[in-house]
């Protein structure tokens, strides 16, 4: 009899087990304008301030980020794209490393050598430096192009940690610039170049080109 007993308290017991291991997490869906960018995402019900689940940056009615979120922490893989749809790298969060980096310039690269990254969509750094690099009211009158290249200096642990301009143009253009530099956020995150397998310190560019105008 006791035996009997045990055997149907422990069939009780093993639905419980995997009801509790399958529970399923709820969540409320988001669409957030931030600036140029919608960010569609969900949540905690429990925490609406925790992100959990499928995310997307889009801009301009084009996905520039995907991946997921678990409790607040991006996992498993992540694409990042350019303006183009086209992926500018993957990212493995578990793994903690970039795969599938588009060539540029005609250099290829692989998992031991590649260059730094801004752990997001390229057109995040871009766009944020246009925004705040403003035409000089100054130069208005001016008659020519003027091309700025703006390097931002990466540490070897991913950190920025200055910048400077690589290509000048006139002082009022390079000063704007310079000042757009100066508000990047902090919380910014980068991957550092790897050079046959070793994090090396690099540079990180930004290329801007302001019209003339009448």
């Amino acid at each position: 009899m006791k035996f009997f007993i045990f055997i149907i308290a422990l069939m009780l017991a093993l639905p419980i087990g995997a009801q509790n291991k399958h529970k399923t997490i709820k969540t409320i869906k988001r669409t957030q304008k931030v600036g140029l960018y919608t960010e569609k995402f969900s949540v905690l019900a429990s925490d609406t301030s925790v992100k959990h689940g499928p995310y997307a940056l889009i801009y301009k009615n084009k996905t520039i980020e995907k991946g997921e979120y678990k409790k607040g922490e991006r996992i498993g893989e992540w694409a990042f794209y350019n303006i183009h749809d086209v992926i500018e790298f993957k990212y493995n969060y578990d793994q903690r490393i970039p795969y599938q980096i588009m060539p540029h310039r005609g250099a290829t690269y692989n998992a031991k050598t590649f260059p730094s990254l801004y752990l997001g969509s390229p057109m995040v750094p871009y766009h944020f430096i246009v925004q705040h690099a403003y035409y000089p009211v100054k130069e208005s009158g001016n008659k020519e192009d003027c091309m700025v290249v703006l390097a931002l200096e990466i540490s070897e642990t991913g950190k920025m940690t200055g910048y400077h301009l690589e290509v000048s143009s006139h002082d009022a253009f390079n000063e704007v610039v310079l000042n757009a530099a100066a508000q990047i956020p902090k919380t910014w995150r980068w991957v550092p170049a790897r050079k046959n397998g070793r994090n090396v310190a690099s540079i990180y560019r930004i290329t801007l080109i302001f019209e003339a105008v009448d």
